[in-house]
């Protein structure tokens, strides 16, 4: 709570930092009243003891990642640099080619097992561990294992066309048609509620960098669709609760379920992973495609314990006895996976190399920057809850990520732009 009064009052709310900040706070609030709800007794993380040393170590490491964008403003941007609009473009229409094909050939499938299903918990626990609705098609399935997080992209491209380049074409509006089927598909295929709040934080994002951009009369018409869209996402978001929990005839249990989503990441951090861990697992999820690349072993979905939240390898290996598929935020994976103390040290390079970069622009950003800015404060505000971008389709972002910037480097160049609000 200190932090965000305190990003208010020097930031105020028309920043990146402010707005994690509050993520943050809403967390922490959930992560009390989640460890004084009476069913919290009955869980796993229970079983740890919460010491102040492991809730300073887990703020201090939060508040480095979530300070990382107090510079990062686009309102001086006279000058984009590494832009190449036509290699973009190929980018943009081999991503929206792609998952276009994997959006039709599951989006069918989960709109008639959402509606016509009877069941919503029982379709729940048959994807349990599932973010993506498996085709029977290998090819398809390949194509959201390669490229399932590069959704991100599909979001960004346009703004940045849109808002800061003043231009628009109809492979922007495919792009973000194809989006919103994405995170569609997920949400009624994996009966996620975490999807809608995880693409809402995106856009949230997105707007927040791009607002110096937007005029006063678009900011009414974005305000408009950000009430509908939360007005049908609480809805939605409504609606799987009650489906999820209807069977069980306890009404603390949707209020228990909303808790511990928001809150249980800190609470599973101080208690078990801060006393517990007895050596970093190297990536074993994280970082699957490359341990697997280098011939280590990798998470392949083998070892999980039937359809448990265990791993009989991760047991065994790291004598860990908890847990593994739950929600330990990001600064909890990254403690899982380099140890205490490898994620200081690159927090603190991450968050230096941002506020170097925004801080010496001088109206000079570069489209790589904006790109990942975009990439890193999604990551780090879905990261208060839960660590996304794993496994391949992660690992693939970040080969993407890597590809862009070299190739930007090789081939782009600096354009002039005018600052003037989109009207």
């Amino acid at each position: 709570m200190a932090l965000f009064v305190f990003c208010w009052y020097r930031f105020k709310f028309k920043n990146l930092t402010t707005f994690l900040a509050l993520l943050y706070m809403f967390s922490a609030i959930s992560s009390y009243l989640l460890y004084n709800f009476p069913l919290y007794r009955m869980s796993f993380t229970a079983v740890g003891s919460i010491t102040l040393e492991a809730s300073i170590y887990l703020f201090l490491l939060n508040m480095i990642l979530i300070t990382t964008f107090s510079n990062a403003k686009l309102e001086n941007l006279r000058i984009l640099t590494l832009y190449n609009g036509s290699l973009i473009l190929k980018w943009q229409k081999f991503l929206v080619i792609s998952l276009s094909i994997y959006a039709l050939a599951c989006f069918p499938s989960s709109v008639t097992a959402f509606f016509g299903g009877s069941d919503l918990a029982d379709l729940r626990n048959e994807q349990y561990g599932d973010n993506t609705a498996a085709s029977p098609f290998f090819a398809v399935n390949i194509i959201s294992r390669i490229f399932g997080a590069l959704t991100l992209a599909l979001l960004c491209i346009p703004f940045i066309n849109y808002f800061i380049l003043k231009k628009t074409s109809r492979w922007d509006k495919y792009a973000l048609y194809v989006y919103a089927i994405t995170k569609i598909n997920t949400i009624l295929a994996a009966v996620s509620r975490a999807t809608i709040v995880f693409s809402l934080l995106e856009v949230f994002v997105v707007l927040l960098l791009f607002l110096p951009f937007i005029g006063k009369k678009m900011k009414k018409i974005i305000f408009r669709w950000l009430v509908i869209m939360l007005t049908g996402t609480y809805l939605i978001f409504s609606v799987i609760t009650y489906a999820r929990f209807e069977s069980s005839g306890d009404e603390v249990l949707p209020v228990y379920s909303t808790l511990r989503y928001s809150g249980e990441a800190q609470l599973n951090f101080m208690a078990l992973v801060y006393p517990d861990l007895e050596k970093p697992w190297c990536g074993f999820r994280q970082l699957a495609l490359f341990r697997r690349i280098i011939g280590l072993p990798y998470d392949d979905g083998t070892t999980r314990n039937g359809e448990t939240i265990y791993d009989d390898y991760i047991e065994l290996t790291y004598h860990w006895p908890h847990p593994v598929y739950v929600f330990y935020s990001l600064a909890g994976f990254w403690v899982i996976n380099m140890g205490f103390v490898l994620p200081y040290i690159v927090a603190i390079l991450v968050h230096c190399m941002f506020k170097r970069k925004y801080m010496k622009s001088r109206g000079r950003i570069s489209y790589m920057l904006i790109f990942l800015t975009v990439v890193f404060a999604s990551y780090y505000g879905k990261g208060i809850f839960y660590s996304d971008y794993q496994s391949e389709p992660g690992n693939m972002l970040i080969l993407f990520l890597i590809y862009a910037f070299w190739a930007l480097k090789r081939n782009g160049h600096a354009i002039t732009i005018s600052n003037n609000p989109y009207k």
